[in-house]
């Protein structure tokens, strides 16, 4: 790899004991705190092998893996009651297989528009390892 997967690091650090985002671990993917908050309750399910294609992956580990995907999400609904949630997985820059779960509030005037139309402001929320813990924690009551 040319580049380094952030993913990959991130799993890495996951695997060393050094991941204060973790919320979980499934059979195939990780569940981890966003490093944003911006959409409260932000999160991300990351696939622990590097691969960049969904549909290389056989259909018993898809199956499965879609499964650990909506176990994440309804931890998040339980979690933060959100008005809708959204599920992005592009991996246009990261070619590593992961989904962005946001939250989405009644109350956030531009909630029917896509999350990454927000990107710029994401910077304005990042959060710390301890409260990334914290709120680790709030979501792992909900599994």
């Amino acid at each position: 790899m040319s580049n380094p997967c952030l993913i990959c690091a991130r799993i890495a650090s996951w695997r060393e004991g050094n991941n204060p985002y973790l919320i979980t671990e499934f059979k195939h993917s990780i569940f981890v705190v966003g490093d944003h908050q911006f959409f409260k309750g932000y999160a991300l399910v990351l696939y622990k092998e590097h691969m960049r294609e969904l549909h290389e992956l056989p259909a018993t580990i898809q199956t499965e893996l879609f499964q650990e995907v909506m176990t994440a999400t309804k931890a998040l609904v339980a979690a933060y009651q959100p008005w809708k949630m959204n599920h992005s997985s592009y991996g246009n820059a990261e070619p590593h297989i992961h989904w962005h779960l946001f939250p989405r509030y009644a109350d956030d005037p531009q909630r029917t528009t896509p999350p990454f139309n927000r990107s710029a402001e994401f910077k304005n929320h990042k959060i710390e390892p301890q409260e990334a813990g914290e709120i680790a924690a709030f979501i792992r009551e909900h599994l």
